[in-house]
Order: structure tokens, then C-alpha cells, then sequence
């Protein structure tokens, strides 16, 4: 291996837990977040993507893979990371390539994209379709129903259109702790409209009176299940 140059770091994306912080990647344009009706994806890890993603200042694209199996779940989240910000496309890279491939090249050519998701959503099989066969894929265990690690180590892909893919083993959780429970809101497109609203400048929409997030989540402008969600990265920091 050989070090041509070093560039300054114009954007870098992190997963951390109590423990440690990693880094995913660094001077990257958009983070691709792949899941797909099967294995059973997790909702909160499309959202700690997104989140993660803001905060690094890159774009999301969420892509569902798979869509040859029937999954009004897969189909609604989807839906809701479209309203969260993120781009979205619809898939099945497996049982109909040449239209996944015309699908995922203009979002990919010219860009530096990093692939994330758990195991077995795909993203060997969307990294073959665009720089070759470079990637190894495993069929999904049908018995535990959970996707088979492919990928063991973080790679760098060169595009022919120009850009670059960055393949990142599949995992299963996408830590946020080193994301203060302060910043969170502003992170998150449906929290942030109403955390300008309170009336305390440090609110931490938790139990804090004349609270604009829990007013919105009160009135309906915000689902229960986000704003749990919320609660959840952000409780162990305040407690």
C-alpha cells in the first residue's frame, strides 16, 4: 500500500457507544442506508443513520432493497425517511439488476458514497452491480433469519462515472453517544421545527413545562413512536 496524498477532512461519520467512537468514514458525500423487508430491518437504525448523518453534515439516501418480497413495514418506513430528509429508492438488485442498476447509477457517479446497513440487506450485492464483482454475498440465513457478515473490513471502490463507493461490514448497532442529548433535536427534521418553541432555551423536551416538542407531540405533529425513540438516545445522557 501506498500513500499518495493526505486531504484535509471535509466531513467525517461516526457510530460510538459508551465505551469507544469509530469512525465509518471520512470526505465522503452521502451515506446510502440499504435495508430490506428481509432480514428484519430495524427502524431505529434507519433513524441513527439519519441522525448520524446530519450530524456529519452529508446527505442520506436511504435505499429499500428487495422489493420482490411483499413488506408494507419496509414500505412505510421508507415513506418516512423520505419525510425525514432523506432520498429514497426502490430496488430488488438481486432479481432484477439491470433496473437496479440504472436506478443507483446517477444517485452514485460523481460522488464519494458510503454504504451502511445491517447484515444481509444487499450492499455486496448493490456494490457488485456497480464497480463489478468485488464483493463476495452469502444468501440470508432463512432459519434465524438474519443476514451472514460478507464484508470484514472497510473498503474503498473507485467508480468508472467518477466518485467512489465505501462497502462497510453490516452491524447492528449504530451507536449515537457521542451526540449530546442537547443537539439531538436539531438533528431530526420533525422535532426540529418545534424545538424553537419552548420556553426555556435549554429544554430538553422531557419534562420541561411550556415545552414546544411535547406541545407538537401532544396536537399530533409528531408521532409517538419518534418521539420515544428520542427519548431513548436522550434519557441515559440526562439521567
Amino acid at each position: 500500500m501506498v500513500v499518495d496524498s493526505v486531504e484535509p477532512r471535509s466531513s467525517v461519520l461516526f457510530r460510538s457507544d459508551a465505551q469507544r467512537t469509530k469512525v465509518l468514514a471520512a470526505n465522503v458525500g452521502q451515506v446510502a442506508v440499504v435495508f430490506a423487508a428481509q432480514p428484519r430491518f430495524r427502524v431505529d437504525f434507519l433513524w441513527r443513520a439519519l441522525i448520524a448523518a446530519a450530524a456529519a453534515r452529508i446527505e442520506a439516501l436511504a435505499v429499500l432493497n428487495k422489493i420482490d418480497l411483499d413488506s408494507a413495514a419496509a414500505d412505510r418506513a421508507l415513506e418516512q425517511l423520505r419525510a425525514l430528509g432523506a432520498r429514497c429508492l426502490r430496488i430488488s438488485a438481486q432479481r432484477d439488476p439491470q433496473l437496479a442498476a440504472r436506478i443507483l447509477a446517477p444517485e452514485f457517479q460523481g460522488r464519494e458514497t458510503l454504504l451502511v446497513g445491517q447484515s444481509g440487506m444487499g450492499k455486496s450485492t448493490i456494490l457488485n452491480l456497480l464497480v463489478g464483482t468485488a464483493a463476495r454475498t452469502q444468501a440470508v440465513s432463512g432459519r434465524i433469519e438474519a443476514g451472514r457478515h460478507t464484508t470484514s473490513a472497510t473498503h474503498w471502490h473507485a467508480l468508472g462515472t467518477g466518485g467512489a463507493v465505501i462497502d462497510t461490514p453490516g452491524f447492528h448497532e449504530f451507536g449515537l453517544s457521542h451526540i449530546p442529548c442537547v443537539q439531538l433535536p436539531a438533528l431530526m427534521a420533525d422535532l426540529a421545527p418545534h424545538a424553537t418553541a419552548c420556553r426555556f432555551g435549554d429544554c430538553r423536551h422531557l419534562h420541561e413545562p411550556d415545552c414546544g416538542v411535547r406541545t407538537a407531540l401532544s396536537a399530533g405533529g409528531i408521532d409517538t413512536s419518534r418521539y420515544m425513540f428520542y427519548q431513548s438516545l436522550c434519557t441515559p445522557v440526562a439521567a
